[in-house]
């Protein structure tokens, strides 16, 4: 049973005349009337009682025409709800940011796309990188801006910069007389974690197995905290270049080895994208970041 074989039997009800139906859905009268007898063998009994210029219910007919209507009710409030689901969607763009990504970058990017797009809501929230990768699969998100080693098959990736890692200390920690810093110079170096920092795992898929021993002391996942007790003097951080620092530390670019990290924008491959989309992908290849 298909829902225009439904459409055409309301018809000739409506019409009580098969050549009047015919012409009201806009179809030829024999191909309005093969669809109502495949309906009939289907429900495996006649709907009308064809009778010279008109046409009337039989019981079956009168019996199956209240549950018509509801079918054809039920499928016009569905696609007028889809309308409006599809309208919304256009309309609001949910974007997941990866936590560490500066705020100067997440304003920059943000900014261009309001300008761009001023009637567009713009939903952002932030996590860690696998975090956010998870959201966007599960369609929580419609783009991701973050920073991977590594995607599934089923993301399409925009790269937008690439940056080093380098490591934060307060302007009077021994290290800070340094132009750059070597991975050794960190081995037993009171270390304060970023938990959220992505770092170890681009470590590890470009260089292997951590080399050093840090003496971790602190370990908390918010930014302003770390950076407290870095200013503090208690330690130090490794952390991406273009992470917003407190005006009392510096940064020192890591070298022997050079890890850097690509932060992209990751969105699903083969996923209706909202029209808005569309206007981030184009600002974010033309952003200079």
């Amino acid at each position: 049973m298909e829902i225009h074989q439904i459409r055409y039997f309301l018809a000739v009800e409506r019409e009580r005349n098969f050549t009047r139906a015919a012409e009201s859905c806009n179809i030829t009268q024999p191909a309005l009337t093969r669809a109502i007898q495949r309906l009939e063998e289907e429900l495996r009994g006649p709907l009308f009682e064809r009778r010279p210029g008109n046409v009337a219910l039989t019981e079956l007919g009168r019996a199956m025409l209240p549950r018509f209507e509801k079918a054809i009710a039920t499928v016009t409030e569905a696609k007028a709800y889809a309308r409006v689901v599809l309208s919304e969607r256009r309309q609001r763009l949910r974007i997941g940011m990866m936590c560490t990504v500066g705020a100067s970058t997440m304003a920059m990017i943000i900014t261009a796309l309001a300008e761009a797009a001023p009637d567009v809501e713009i939903a952002l929230t932030e996590g860690r990188g696998s975090a956010v990768v998870t959201q966007l699969l599960m369609d929580e998100i419609d783009a991701a801006i973050v920073g991977q080693p590594r995607y599934v098959p089923a993301l399409d990736v925009m790269p937008l910069y690439t940056e080093g890692y380098g490591v934060a200390l307060s302007r009077e920690h021994p290290l800070a007389s340094s132009e750059m810093i070597r991975l050794k110079d960190l081995d037993g170096q009171c270390y304060v974690d970023r938990i959220r920092c992505e770092f170890d795992a681009y470590f590890e898929d470009a260089h292997g197995p951590w080399p050093i021993t840090l003496d971790v002391r602190f370990r908390s996942d918010r930014e302003d905290c770390v950076q407290a007790l870095l200013a503090s003097g208690v330690g130090i951080a490794i952390v991406p270049q273009s992470l917003d620092l407190r005006s009392e530390l510096i940064y020192r670019p890591l070298i022997e080895p050079e890890v850097s990290r690509t932060i992209s924008l990751v969105t699903v491959r083969d996923r209706e994208p909202p029209l808005p989309l569309g206007i981030l992908k184009k600002l974010a290849s033309g952003l200079s970041l």
